[in-house]
């Protein structure tokens, strides 16, 4: 599960730097979570946002759901930025 968490903040940061942007302009992270938010899950977030997020935290909102709207779901977290 750690390394699912972990590719959305790699693939992030790809999307980021592709539109000219950095974790810098992140203002929002908003994650679900498939049966609710295990200890191990929030444990990697916070050391990811700790990572990647280095100037200031953005609001985090962890969100539960009860299954997944197609199979791939498991790890889509959007995420807003301000750029400019």
């Amino acid at each position: 599960m750690d390394e699912g968490v972990e590719q959305v903040f790699r693939n992030v940061e790809r999307t980021l730097k592709t539109a000219g942007a950095g974790w810098e302009h992140v203002i929002h992270v908003n994650a679900y979570h498939i049966g609710g938010i295990p200890k191990e899950v929030s444990e990697t977030m916070t050391r990811l946002c700790r990572r990647y997020m280095l100037r200031y935290a953005p609001i985090w909102t962890p969100n539960r759901r009860r299954r997944a709207r197609i199979a791939d779901d498991a790890h889509r977290d959007p995420v807003t930025a301000v750029i400019g």
